[in-house]
């Protein structure tokens, strides 16, 4: 294990350390980070750094990525199956491809220019945020272990595919969609309770409340 964050790092050589599991080197300047000899790496943060690139390829073991506010224009996470938790967010990433990461629970790419987003293969996400992302579509009804979803300021947002259990339960679409809800403009698929008692009603045309109650996947058209 290895911790090495807040400091006025530039570099980093950890090519002689074999048996490394961990690795916390956040908040420094560092602008190359090589972990290709280090298959036991099973945790790296290096967010707040410098680094334009970092090649996971070698290190299939990682469960826990954290890059948040780095420079990176691509991040490839196709050898790391056993992902669970990966944050990407604040970088210049226009795309992930996180379809091998099946394991996956934990997923932040906020503050990006990501414009597509494939999430049904990741059936094990518990937690989402696509903040202030260029998403047109957001589509989360593979995911049906999702408890957390961050979604505000997704100005070009368009439509939002949901889904729930076979029971009714309550969520807030202000969730999904923050502070687009005023945009919202038609809601398929699901059923509107106004009241506890009151005998559940499709709602086809008109979204105001801000709190639904669901069953099956549904569709908002922004």
């Amino acid at each position: 294990m290895l911790f090495c964050s807040d400091n006025r790092l530039t570099g980093l050589d950890i090519s002689n350390n074999i048996k490394l599991w961990s690795l916390s080197c956040g908040r420094n300047t560092i602008r190359q980070l090589d972990i290709s000899n280090n298959p036991l790496l099973i945790e790296l943060y290096a967010f707040r750094n410098k680094l334009t690139r970092i090649d996971t390829s070698n290190n299939s073991s990682l469960l826990r990525l954290a890059l948040t506010k780095n420079d990176l224009g691509e991040v490839i996470t196709s050898a790391n199956a056993a992902l669970k938790a990966f944050d990407c967010g604040s970088n210049y990433l226009t795309g992930i491809d996180t379809k091998n990461n099946t394991a996956l629970e934990e997923l932040y790419c906020y503050d990006t220019t990501i414009r597509n987003l494939d999430l049904s293969g990741n059936i094990a996400l518990i937690s989402l945020d696509v903040s202030r992302v260029n998403l047109m579509t957001l589509d989360v009804s593979s995911n049906n272990l999702l408890q957390s979803v961050g979604s505000s300021g997704n100005c070009r947002l368009e439509a939002l595919h949901l889904t729930s259990s076979d029971e009714y339960y309550q969520t807030d679409l202000r969730e999904y969609v923050g502070s687009n809800i005023g945009k919202v403009e038609s809601v398929q698929g699901y059923q509107y309770k106004y009241n506890e008692g009151d005998q559940a009603e499709p709602i086809e045309t008109e979204y105001s409340s801000g709190i639904a109650r669901f069953k099956k996947t549904i569709r908002i058209t922004m």
